[in-house]
């Protein structure tokens, strides 16, 4: 989204183009968290959504089967993110 927001702004001449400086950076890190695992998508605070599974395992199960999030990820984002509407949850 960010990203298409800069290029906007390029087109319509509001910023200069110039290369990317962020496209490999890190902006939340979790050491203990492997790249392969679906909750590093939320750097170092995946401890935080791992935390609310150990607390109540049903927590881990899927919120639907055709859905990739689990019930921890969804209360999570409910409470940290402040996403006006379910499409901004699962956005």
């Amino acid at each position: 989204m960010a990203e298409e927001t800069i290029d906007r702004a390029i087109k319509a001449g509001i910023v200069e183009s110039r290369e990317c400086t962020t496209r490999n950076f890190r902006f939340c890190s979790d050491s203990t968290t492997s790249a392969s695992d679906r909750l590093s998508v939320y750097g170092d605070r995946a401890s935080e959504i791992r935390k609310l599974i150990e607390d109540e395992p049903g927590m881990g199960e899927p919120v639907h089967p055709r859905l990739p999030y689990c019930r921890a990820e969804i209360a999570w984002i409910a409470r940290n993110e402040m996403p006006g509407t379910l499409e901004d949850m699962l956005a």
